[in-house]
């Protein structure tokens, strides 16, 4: 098992090849990815085994959980990544915006800013 927050985003590697791949349930959300795997007792060279493992990650901050992307290769390793936020905006973004170096500017009022806007508005 093995687990990276470098640049490409999130991965992480989990050899699950003592399940199958409907034994196993990969649940993201914005802070957490969690991996789990179960089965049932079943007969093994020495009696009876049962499984059952779960594993949370914490995601950084910048990674698009909400695209996240699983394989499992055919000798039972799992891969989950997840690729940063910046680099799906950017895939995302219209022709004309990727070169563009522009930063979109916001606005950031507070309720008090809003408050005192009102106030001038009703003097004026």
């Amino acid at each position: 098992m093995s687990d990276q927050h470098s640049e490409p985003g999130f991965e992480t590697k989990l050899n699950i090849s003592d399940f199958s791949p409907e034994e196993v349930t990969v649940h993201a959300d914005d802070r957490y990815v969690t991996i789990t795997a179960e089965h049932e007792e079943r007969r093994g060279d020495s009696g009876y085994v049962a499984r059952h493992f779960i594993r949370r990650f914490l995601l950084p901050d910048n990674v698009a959980s909400e695209n996240l992307s699983t394989h499992l290769s055919s000798d039972g390793i799992l891969t989950v990544q997840a690729p940063l936020r910046d680099s799906v905006k950017h895939r995302d973004a219209p022709e004309a915006l990727r070169g563009s170096t522009k930063e979109p500017t916001e606005s950031h009022t507070t309720p008090e800013d809003q408050e005192q806007s009102t106030q001038n508005e009703t003097r004026s």
